[in-house]
């Protein structure tokens, strides 16, 4: 019997919690620009709400079939502070469209500048 209701309350909080972080959410999107070398995004965020969060960074190369995944990191950000950040692909990419996505909890804010080196 305990073993059913701890089930049933982990299934439960799962449900929750992918509900609650899947509802709100902020997307920014950076380009898609033509670049080649090591692509990069500098820039600030702001996490002007009462919790942590953490900021995904996505590197995707655009092509015709669709979005390919390069490079994701991430990025935990304290309540009520911000940062500056620099992300990049790390290595030399050849020439092809490129575009970076952030994607935080609903009232995070960035900015940023995206090219090559």
């Amino acid at each position: 019997m305990k073993k059913k209701a701890l089930m049933l309350m982990t299934v439960v909080a799962a449900v929750l919690s992918f509900s609650t972080s899947a509802s709100a959410a902020y997307s920014k999107v950076f380009g898609p620009q033509d670049l080649q070398g090591v692509v990069y995004l500098e820039g600030g965020v702001s996490n002007p709400t009462s919790t942590k969060a953490y900021i995904n960074f996505k590197l995707w190369q655009v092509t015709p079939s669709g979005d390919v995944l390069i490079r994701r990191d991430l990025l935990g950000l304290d309540a009520y502070s911000s940062a500056h950040f620099s992300e990049s692909s790390v290595v030399s990419l050849p020439w092809g469209t490129y575009k970076y996505e952030i994607v935080a909890k609903d009232g995070v804010r960035a900015s940023g500048v995206m090219g090559a080196r």
